[in-house]
């Protein structure tokens, strides 16, 4: 079931669980950039990272971190030209009770979602998804290889059973990344 799924499939399912999450709290959509990178207002707003460790016994856990930029300086931007957001859409993201709440919202979206991985349907469902959640979905983006700086330009055509970006480069078959991060046209 769940330990089956490849881990580059269970970063996107963490990453439009949170997604699904913060567009309820925030009334509004909020996208994933892939691999895990939460997207909203043109840019960067969070990032999601998953760990898995094994205890002494041997029994493996999946760790979850979703990070948000409460603040930010204007203008910032990553480090592959993305511009900085902070989800100031979200409401008072500083009050302990809204924070409460958007906990938990943010952990029913991570267990339905990853519940749904569980069966060949729910994988199927999460495809049929992932290009409502895809901030570039259909639109022309640089990858970009993190060790080496090699770099490739296509159209983003969604995931694979693995979660690997999918990218149709004109006259050529298309290309699978499993690692690596989109750059900002502007800034290449």
């Amino acid at each position: 079931a769940l330990r089956a799924r490849a881990p580059g499939l269970l970063s996107i399912a963490a990453a439009m669980g949170a997604a699904g999450a913060l567009s309820r709290a925030a009334m509004r959509k909020v996208f994933v950039k892939w691999p895990n990178d939460v997207w909203a207002e043109g840019g960067k707003a969070g990032g999601i990272l998953l760990e898995s460790v094994q205890d002494e016994e041997g029994r493996s856990s999946l760790i979850i971190g979703i990070g948000l930029n409460l603040e930010v300086e204007s203008g910032g931007t990553t480090s592959s030209g993305w511009p900085i957001r902070a989800p100031a859409f979200l409401m008072n993201p500083r009050d302990p009770q809204f924070r409460g709440e958007l906990l938990a919202m943010l952990v029913d979206d991570l267990l339905e979602v990853f519940k749904s991985l569980e069966d060949e349907d729910g994988v199927g469902r999460l495809f049929e998804r992932w290009r409502l959640y895809d901030a570039f979905y259909g639109k022309e983006v640089l990858w970009r290889e993190l060790d080496s700086g090699r770099t490739a330009l296509g159209i983003d055509c969604g995931i694979d059973a693995e979660g690997r970006l999918i990218m149709q480069r004109s006259g050529a078959e298309g290309l699978h990344f499993l690692s690596g991060e989109l750059v900002s046209l502007a800034n290449s």
